[in-house]
């Protein structure tokens, strides 16, 4: 009886071991090929599972079948036809495998995606950054700018290019080598940035990196998460409000505010919603009471850098002093007073009237009037729905009033 337990337990001790497998099967990264001597990148994870499918990524890299008697593994790839043929098994230890087929050496490397994970989560890279240098050459042509950026998350990363007329995307995973000090991406061949990165420098946001001949400067940028305005026409009818005598509609205190100053300068802020952050530029509203011809002028002035450049003119008389009690800005259909508040810009702190309504175009808007200061406004919001799911948002913070 002893005996015949005995032989269970070793059968089943065989069965056991059988049923795990070859010992390659699991997660590995391919790093190289290597053909006569010559080293050949070829970074992509791949997972031999027990089914004899070859996972790489989401796509099926292809099938495998191992030959215990030759210690090789029979590959028909379905993505790289040179990979047909069977490998056979050089080295194969917790880390480190090495496959060999005739002139053909290919090396792995044990992919543990738990222990990459929090070794990249000790670089600190989780977040969007700005890349400073274009990563791909086709993305922008000769006199065109280009922006990209570059979301990390845990293992994952893509890339968003956005210049005039275009957008972009890429997207892989990474991994952080610490004893190398670098950052290995992996993606597609025609991915804009893969491959391995020499870590050059990391500092105060700022990293810079060493890829195929290229360097990069990545500068992080913090997203903005905006509560979009959620108001409708039903809801304005329901509310709608008008203030008595508001200082808007006062064409006098118009002309005397529009006499006292001489520029109004905004920062205008377009919302990027595919990466959560705003694109800023610099407007500014010069007034000017016109004595002669009985009218306030706005020259709309689009500033970048040190050049000024004359956009658009509005004006307004005595007489239509009522055809526009938000003047200079859009004037709004339906629409209703809020209330009061105070509210702190860079150009300081003011109380003011808070409207919200609909303008011709129907988009959205949010004013901040400051109630001494009429034709002036502290912030204004902007939004309009756009074809699909796009919706155009802009915000304007008033910055100094000169």
């Amino acid at each position: 009886m002893k005996k015949l337990l005995l032989i269970f337990a070793m059968l089943l001790t065989v069965s056991i071991a059988s049923a795990k497998g070859p010992k390659f099967l699991g997660s590995w990264m391919s790093e190289k090929v290597v053909v006569k001597g010559a080293d050949r990148q070829m970074f992509m994870p791949l997972t031999f599972e027990d089914d004899h499918d070859i996972i790489a990524e989401d796509d099926v890299f292809g099938v495998w079948h191992y030959d215990k008697k030759t210690n090789s593994i029979n590959i028909k790839s379905f993505m790289i036809r040179q990979f047909n043929g069977d490998w056979e098994i050089k080295e194969l230890s917790k880390n480190v495998m090495l496959l060999k087929m005739g002139d053909f050496e290919w090396h792995l490397f044990k992919y543990d995606k738990k222990a990459i994970a929090k070794t990249n989560a000790s670089l600190g890279l989780n977040g969007l950054w700005r890349i400073e240098s274009n990563v791909s050459s086709d993305a922008s042509n000769e006199g065109e700018s280009s922006e990209a950026y570059i979301n990390f998350k845990d293992m994952d990363f893509n890339v968003k290019e956005i210049s005039e007329g275009y957008s972009s995307k890429s997207s892989g995973s990474w991994m952080y080598k610490p004893k190398e000090k670098s950052i290995l991406f992996m993606a597609g061949r025609r991915a804009s940035l893969s491959d391995e990165a020499k870590i050059i420098s990391f500092k105060d946001g700022v990293l810079v990196l060493k890829n195929n001949g290229s360097t990069l400067t990545l500068k992080k940028v913090e997203t903005v998460d905006i509560k979009p305005l959620t108001f409708d026409y039903d809801y304005l009818e329901q509310h709608m409000n008008v203030e008595d005598n508001p200082p808007w509609g006062e064409f006098e205190r118009l002309a005397a505010q529009a006499s006292d100053v001489n520029l109004l300068v905004y920062k205008k802020g377009v919302y990027n919603s595919e990466i959560q952050i705003f694109d800023y530029s610099v407007i500014a509203y010069a007034p000017e009471f016109d004595q002669e011809n009985g009218s306030v002028n706005y020259s709309i002035l689009n500033i970048s850098g040190t050049d000024t450049v004359q956009e658009d003119q509005l004006s307004i008389g005595d007489s239509y002093g009522s055809e526009n009690e938000f003047f200079p800005q859009e004037r709004l259909g339906n629409y209703m007073v809020v209330g009061k508040e105070t509210i702190t810009v860079p150009a300081g702190s003011f109380e003011c009237t808070v409207v919200i309504g609909y303008g011709d175009d129907d988009a959205k808007y949010k004013y901040w009037m400051i109630d001494n200061k009429p034709g002036v406004y502290a912030k204004i919001i902007s939004q309009k729905e756009d074809f699909g799911d796009e919706m155009e948002y802009i915000e304007m913070e008033l910055q100094e009033i000169k």
